[in-house]
């Protein structure tokens, strides 16, 4: 889950924990040194501290909104590497795509995923089983129904069963603008 922040965001973090003797220089050292002062619940509460809540900006977000509900595909991009991939939420005219730091963590529905936000597609090309085949070299790996309300992100997947997860902005990507979001399993 630390993988995915800058030096500096890392470095801010790691300035929180009193227990620190030294702020690290790379990003290696940064993750190992909060791993090894803290534990994943000390993590998921330091990431969600450390990070502030930037204004809101012009594009929607999965936490705060309407209700919704519709069909769901989880992707991932090759057979290779099923650790990475998306979230397919289909709306009436387009799908939200999120991406996910780990799928495999995401369907066990135990730990805390990273999701950012991938932007939308057409509706057509969520590319479930019922639909069509996914486009380039995407495999589907699970599918099914969602509801997403209040925050609060329940999936109904083939495979993998009911999962829940509670859906937080963290911040806007220094790269894209876009939201990111940490998932938090329900139980």
């Amino acid at each position: 889950m630390l993988q995915c922040f800058t030096l500096s965001e890392l470095q801010r973090l790691v300035r929180r924990q009193k227990r620190a003797r030294t702020i690290p220089r790379s990003r290696v050292e940064a993750v190992r040194l909060i791993t090894r002062l803290l534990d994943l619940a000390e993590i998921v509460d330091a990431v969600r501290a450390g990070l502030g809540r930037p204004a809101a900006g012009r594009s929607r977000r999965l936490d705060a909104g309407p209700a919704r509900h519709g069909e769901a595909v989880v992707r991932v991009r090759g057979r290779a590497d099923v650790s990475q991939g998306e979230l397919r939420l289909e709306r009436p005219d387009v799908c939200i795509r999120l991406r996910l730091s780990n799928v495999q963590l995401f369907l066990e529905n135990l730990w805390p995923v990273l999701a950012d936000d991938a932007g939308e597609v057409p509706r057509r090309r969520t590319a479930g089983r019922k639909k069509a085949r996914p486009e380039g070299r995407a495999y589907v790996v699970d599918e099914g129904d969602y509801e997403l309300r209040n925050g609060r992100l329940r999936l109904k997947l083939a495979r993998a069963g009911p999962v829940s997860f509670r859906v937080e902005f963290l911040r806007r990507s220094p790269r894209t603008r876009r939201p990111q979001y940490l998932l938090e399993p329900i139980a």
